[in-house]
């Protein structure tokens, strides 16, 4: 059976390629970064950091991922970094996560941040979820 931490980026990665709309405005979300992450757009996302805490009780096995998104962008200004986090934070507290495989519980926005990047010209977003899963055996 498919690991819940590969499931779960699968979730995200095929619920932000779905979106149309956020389509247009980034390249690609990336698990490895390649040379031109832009590809002829101002911006793009990957896959930051992640970890797992075991949360399982006598009958249940559950685990807590938190997962983070970066958003990176090279237009002027924050403008656009903002409203692409906010996009992803609302594409992912919709409910269009489906993971074929365990249960997605409860997820929680654990931070937010927009800062500078030292690149100059590059606005980075960070969104960091808790995703509560629930692990089916087998």
């Amino acid at each position: 059976m498919i690991a819940p931490d590969v499931a779960l980026q699968t979730a995200i990665e095929s619920a932000v390629t779905a979106d149309a709309e956020l389509m247009t405005q980034i390249a690609w979300i990336y698990d490895e970064v390649p040379d031109d992450p832009y590809a002829g757009k101002t911006a793009y996302l990957s896959f930051g950091p992640s970890d797992l805490r075991d949360q399982s009780a006598e009958c249940v096995q559950t685990e807590v991922h938190n997962l983070q998104i970066d958003v990176w962008s090279k237009a002027v200004g924050r403008i656009e970094a903002k409203g692409l986090t906010r996009r992803v934070i609302d594409l992912i507290r919709g409910g269009s996560l489906i993971m074929p495989a365990h249960r997605l519980g409860e997820t929680v926005l654990a931070l937010h941040r927009i800062i500078s990047d030292p690149d100059p010209g590059v606005t980075h977003g960070v969104v960091q979820f808790d995703f509560h899963i629930e692990v089916e055996e087998g």
